[in-house]
């Protein structure tokens, strides 16, 4: 069952890409000024969550979550701003904001980055929480 779910995920990936790019795309032509806070604002995820993924990778899931403490879960859901700030950040880089090639390189990009955050939260969870969810060292106690 957790196959399916993982399988129907890409193509809903792809599709939300393509409807988060048309939107951004609209929402600058009709408000440039809007372009600049967008991105700079952008930044804030990514670069909590490249951080948060520094630790996990230095010092291991488990350790991360005791360091961190409930701020590790605060993390781990940054991991769905991830995509759209991505897609900000790529393609209001410039003042020609919405060139086909970069648009479906975002679209791509976008897609792959949310798909891999995915599959990286179910593992992470699997390792605190064990694979039936009430396991793990970080499950309920028995």
């Amino acid at each position: 069952m957790e196959l399916i779910g993982i399988l129907l995920a890409i193509p809903v990936a792809v599709i939300i890409s393509v409807f988060y790019v048309l939107i951004l795309s609209r929402l600058v032509d009709a408000w440039p000024t809007v372009a600049v806070p967008l991105r700079v604002a952008s930044w804030a995820p990514i670069v909590a969550v490249g951080c948060h993924l520094t630790i996990m990778n230095l010092v291991g899931v488990l350790d991360a979550r005791t360091l961190l403490g409930t701020r590790f879960d605060s993390l781990q859901g940054l991991f769905v701003l991830i995509p759209p700030a991505l897609a900000n950040v790529m393609l209001l880089y410039s003042r020609e904001h919405f060139s086909l090639p970069r648009a479906v390189f975002t679209m791509v990009a976008i897609s792959l980055v949310g798909y891999s955050l995915m599959v990286l939260g179910g593992s992470v969870n699997e390792v605190l929480y064990g694979p039936d969810g009430i396991g793990g060292p970080f499950g309920p106690a028995p």
